[in-house]
């Protein structure tokens, strides 16, 4: 384990200690609340807010909305000259109906992609303090592993940064998929579709919000690839010296400040990934998951909310050392 430390403006980088634990979780919890500047939940709930009307599928549907309201005032109007037949009401109720339909078909959209927002958020907070931020000491650090086999090869480690204080103010995980862990549920298995490629993952990336624009965000990464770096030197895994080492991370496609802080130290992006979105799938097994899917195939495009759900994509981005 590294024993070395950082610092920058009284803030000093360490590796994590045992009692880091409640720390880190506030810190990570604050972080992704509602209301906090930054926190993603706040950027996909104001993106929402503010859909952007250029987009082809909001223009369709804005589309259908004015016709739809035309039509209403065209028919009252129609009722009100004496142009439809007096004894009858169909034309007002009709009217009512396409007058009140587009407000009302946008408040429910609007709920119902509100709380999606919400769930998808909150429940991946609920996920990852049930599983890698658990017990911080033995899925980052190799507590359990190394009191196995003290020789294991462990290469995974969170760094914390602290004031002189003592109080804990941001952190940065290194995650790596070979390190011999236990029933783990929420690691992601090792990708062997590229040869001589050793990917890590960094991970847990926060800073409280009353330290931003200090530096301490780029000195974790800083602390991070280095290590990455002296793990590449030392060939501390099995031929990883002839490896390329790559460290992936994984951010919501809004947070921008976040994603030119990366770009900074040189990482790219690879792929966008739209957990949520509801385009219609392009392949077969994606179109055997049921009856929903079917009705998607079946819809016309403007009537399916691609643009509001698409603000919870995800972006890869990759360093390669």
């Amino acid at each position: 384990m590294p024993t070395s430390t950082g610092s920058i403006d009284g803030i000093r980088i360490r590796p994590y200690r045992d009692g880091d634990q409640p720390y880190i979780n506030n810190l990570f919890v604050e972080s992704n609340q509602h209301g906090v500047p930054g926190a993603p939940i706040s950027l996909a709930l104001r993106k929402h807010a503010f859909l952007p009307l250029l987009e082809k599928s909001t223009r369709a549907r804005l589309a259908c909305y004015a016709t739809s309201l035309g039509l209403g005032v065209a028919l009252l109007s129609a009722k009100l000259v004496k142009l439809a037949d007096s004894s009858s009401s169909w034309s007002v109720l009709a009217g009512i109906s396409l007058l009140a339909a587009p407000p009302l078909i946008h408040v429910v959209h609007t709920i119902q992609t509100r709380m999606h927002i919400n769930t998808v958020f909150y429940g991946y907070v609920k996920l990852s303090l049930e599983y890698d931020l658990k017990d911080i000491g033995a899925y980052y650090m190799g507590r359990v592993a190394k009191e196995k086999d003290p020789n294991c090869v462990w290469n995974s480690i969170i760094w914390v940064a602290e004031t002189v204080e003592g109080q804990v103010i941001g952190a940065v995980a290194l995650f790596d998929p070979a390190d011999p862990r236990d029933n783990d549920g929420f690691a992601k298995a090792e990708d062997n579709s590229r040869p001589n490629v050793k990917k890590y993952e960094l991970r847990r990336m926060a800073v409280d919000n009353r330290y931003r624009r200090r530096g301490i965000g780029d000195a974790l990464i800083r602390t991070l690839v280095s290590h990455v770096r002296q793990l590449d030197a030392s060939g501390s895994g099995e031929s990883q010296d002839l490896c390329t080492k790559v460290i992936g991370l994984s951010t919501t496609v809004y947070q921008l400040a976040a994603a030119k802080m990366y770009e900074k130290h040189g990482w790219v992006k690879t792929r966008i990934i739209h957990y949520m979105s509801f385009d219609r799938p392009e392949t077969f097994p994606q179109r055997s998951r049921g009856l929903p899917v079917r009705i998607l195939d079946y819809m016309p495009s403007y009537l399916i909310p691609k643009v509001a759900f698409e603000s919870l994509g995800v972006q890869e981005m990759e360093l390669e050392l």
